[in-house]
């Protein structure tokens, strides 16, 4: 499995986009899974067989923020990229329903480095008037046989870009072996 998290401290803006470029040759092995269509992929209803893992969202305020489980699914072309992700976060919070909140996000393959580059479409910051206020993402894509790990033994990272509510942006990284 590979996982991904990105938190944000308090007084740090709030998230508003991704963008993870991963090392050369870290790919999905796609025979393994069902590309997920549109309008599916839009409207948050992709089914198990296009399933690559799961998200976990930590949102509000102060220190105990409220932690929200979804779905991450492998879509067909999406934003001029030959592959896209559907992530459906169901915003439900005791007697609150707000719906299922639906991210996209474009997959890039480096046509001479197989890296992949996921871009985040942009993350929601108010949601039926409630403010989301996300602390933390965790995105763990955990399909069996899916997942394949780069062969390079070499040192490598997965790097990414976070973008801010107010137009702020850090450049992140992390060691990959």
């Amino acid at each position: 499995p590979l996982s991904v998290s990105f938190p944000r401290q308090d007084r740090e803006q709030y998230l508003s986009a991704v963008q993870v470029k991963t090392p050369p040759g870290l790919l999905g092995m796609l025979s393994h899974v069902s590309l997920c269509g549109e309008p599916q992929a839009q409207q948050g209803t992709c089914g198990a067989e296009s399933q690559i893992g799961s998200t976990t969202v930590a949102a509000g305020a102060g220190e105990h923020p409220f932690y929200l489980g979804g779905r991450v699914y492998i879509t067909g072309p999406y934003d001029g990229a030959p592959f896209g992700l559907s992530v459906v976060v169901p915003a439900l919070a005791g007697p609150f329903n707000l719906g299922d909140v639906i991210v996209r996000a474009a997959i890039n393959v480096d046509p001479s480095t197989a890296a992949l580059t996921i871009t985040s479409g942009p993350l929601p910051q108010i949601i039926d008037g409630v403010p989301t206020r996300i602390r933390s993402i965790n995105v763990t894509v955990d399909r069996p046989e899916f997942t394949f790990n780069a062969t390079n033994c070499t040192g490598q990272q997965i790097t990414a870009t976070l973008a801010g509510s107010q137009g702020a942006s850090a450049s992140v990284s992390s060691p990959y072996a």
